[in-house]
């Protein structure tokens, strides 16, 4: 029981670690392209 919850948080905690990058990614891009313009 406890090592599937600790399997989700973990599971929880890498998506999380892939959104924020994915959101400083997009914003990284945007500043880059008004930037450039």
């Amino acid at each position: 029981m406890k090592l599937a919850l600790l399997g989700r948080q973990a599971l929880m905690g890498a998506m999380a670690v892939v959104l924020m990058t994915g959101v400083s990614v997009k914003t990284f891009a945007a500043e880059n392209l008004l930037n450039q313009g």
